[in-house]
């Protein structure tokens, strides 16, 4: 599911977008207002997160248009507010605007109360597809118990769930359901450990799945996977 995020603060931009990458949704980030209405006619979207106020008028014009023409008609939107004064509410709600999100940004807050607006409304994806980001050029390290070798294996591409990697070892093979139980890994200078659970098996590639990794490491590698992703998908 493609999710459009507008906020005119980077950092706030950046943290929903986060947020929403390891959640597995599909982000676009627009860091100008004037490219919205552009961006959601080039690809397809089933949500746009836009920030406004009652005293934005040109973003409130924006979601004017974005309900009165059908090539919007399937992108339920959300708007991102700090204050609300009579009647904007009410005009919001005329317009087509699903539902509102609350600022202060609070992540916790942030997601429970933009899932409880897509569960009203019938839009939480049914299959979470988790944004994955190839070409990594990291390594994992980590003991192989039954041949007592410490083995080097090549990251082919990471997600907010786990990894992807090619063990080039050939005396080396891991079955689904092995537990690496202490699996190193670098992202730049920080260094981090987890363990990891197989899932698949093809050839000498692995896919497995990030187990007792710590809240702390787990958000760098999700904004290592934002800051690799939002090269390619934020929007000027």
């Amino acid at each position: 599911m493609r999710v459009l995020v507008y906020d005119s603060n980077r950092i706030i931009r950046d943290n929903i977008t986060t947020i929403l990458l390891m959640q597995g949704y599909d982000v676009v980030a627009v860091k100008d207002k004037r490219h919205i209405l552009s961006t959601c006619s080039k690809m397809p979207f089933s949500i746009a997160i836009i920030e406004t106020s009652p005293y934005d008028e040109e973003v409130n014009n924006i979601l004017e248009k974005m309900h009165d023409n059908n090539i919007y008609k399937n992108v339920k939107v959300l708007i991102y507010v700090s204050e609300i004064i009579p009647g904007f509410v009410s005009n919001m709600f005329k317009i087509g605007i699903a539902g509102i999100l609350f600022k202060p940004f609070n992540e916790k807050d942030f997601f429970n109360r933009f899932s409880s607006i897509l569960s009203k409304s019938n839009l939480l994806p049914k299959r979470i597809k988790y944004t994955i980001i190839n070409n990594v050029n990291h390594d994992i390290v980590f003991r192989h118990e039954e041949s007592k070798q410490i083995v080097r294996a090549m990251i082919l591409g990471i997600s907010a769930r786990g990894i992807r990697f090619l063990i080039p070892n050939e005396n080396i093979h891991l079955n689904v359901g092995y537990n690496i139980p202490l699996t190193y890994m670098s992202i730049g200078s920080y260094k981090m450990t987890f363990s990891l659970n197989i899932i698949e098996v093809v050839g000498k590639e692995y896919i497995g799945l990030f187990e007792n990794i710590s809240s702390f490491d787990h958000k760098v590698i999700c904004k290592f996977i934002y800051e690799k992703y939002i090269e390619k998908n934020l929007v000027s």
